[in-house]
């Protein structure tokens, strides 16, 4: 029996909480055109989003769509600054109540976890002497393969508000990818969303298969074990349950069981006992956005602060890892 929580639906439709999420979907966006805005007449514009959502009456307005090569082609789905809005007050009443709900080994979009932590626990199982193999799986087109109604069945599990599901429905309905399927890359619900959908998936995997090591940041997950036949039976065991459960598909092309001395590439890095490197790939993407972000500043289509954040970013990711001066003379070479 899975224990529901309580969701106050004021606490997304209020003229509180309505600002706050605007503060948060301004951030490094505060100059782009929709954003200038908006903020221009904010509290009319706050006051009557709250009256929409309080009424029910609220409608998503739909998304940007463009393209990225990042390096392979990636379609992003933006959604346009009101609805930013929302999703982000939405976001800060249901995420506390969801992520209590994901294994400790879920590494995606939380706070006090991410990329360099599901690293460091990748390396962590992977450096103990008895896991001899590693298993590593991605799921095919993830996002796009979501089902709208298995994953309102599970968000309506633990958020037992119906007003609150009424939002959700409405955020699901503006986005299919083909006919009732598909979360958009670009929405901020949709990383919340996608880490909810294999919530019971990792449950399964801990409890039912009783595996011990395993690592999961979105739909690229890692398990270990000193034998391969094991590996091999969970496998199956994790193909069958995607795809009668959650309608999801873990291809043999997505696979890799390798022993673990050969070492492990995993969330832009190639890891191995006693180090992590950085892929080369993430440097040549790193070079490649920074040079759009140049442009796009000489433009005005972003402030300063967003190529900022995107250089400290890739300090960050880049210095995890052990690198000397490659952050030093990288960073040299592009500026």
């Amino acid at each position: 029996m899975v224990n529901s929580v309580s969701c106050n639906f004021e606490n997304i439709a209020s003229f509180e909480a309505l600002f706050k999420g605007c503060r948060a979907a301004r951030k490094g966006k505060r100059y782009k055109g929709e954003t200038v805005r908006f903020t221009a007449n904010l509290e009319s514009n706050l006051v009557q989003l709250s009256s929409d959502l309080s009424s029910e009456s609220y409608e998503p307005k739909g998304f940007k769509h463009f393209t990225l090569c990042d390096p392979k082609e990636r379609e992003i789905y933006a959604p346009y600054f009101r609805d930013r809005v929302v999703h982000r007050s939405l976001h800060l009443e249901v995420e506390l109540f969801l992520d209590k709900k994901f294994i400790y080994d879920s590494y995606a979009c939380r706070d006090g976890k991410g990329t360099h932590a599901g690293v460091d626990r990748a390396q962590r199982f992977l450096a103990k002497g008895w896991n001899k193999y590693y298993l590593k799986c991605d799921i095919r087109k993830y996002f796009d393969s979501i089902d709208h109604e298995i994953l309102m069945e599970i968000f309506s599990r633990y958020i037992r508000d119906k007003r609150t599901q009424n939002l959700v429905g409405k955020f699901l309905d503006s986005y299919c990818a083909e006919e009732g399927r598909g979360l958009p890359i670009g929405a901020l619900y949709s990383q919340l969303f996608a880490n909810l959908y294999l919530n019971n998936f990792d449950h399964f995997v801990k409890q039912g298969l009783g595996v011990k090591y395993y690592v999961r940041y979105m739909d690229d997950f890692v398990l270990f074990s000193d034998s391969k036949e094991e590996l091999h039976d969970w496998r199956r065991a994790m193909q069958n349950y995607l795809e009668r459960e959650l309608k999801l598909d873990l291809p043999e092309d997505k696979i890799t069981l390798e022993p673990t001395e050969k070492g492990l590439t995993f969330l832009g890095y190639r890891i191995f006992s006693n180090q992590k490197l950085v892929r080369k790939r993430n440097k040549k993407k790193f070079k490649r956005r920074l040079r759009k972000q140049k442009k796009a500043l000489k433009s005005n289509e972003i402030d300063f602060s967003e190529v900022r954040e995107s250089i400290n970013s890739w300090k960050g990711h880049a210095s995890h890892a052990d690198t000397g001066n490659l952050v030093k003379s990288y960073l040299g070479k592009l500026t």
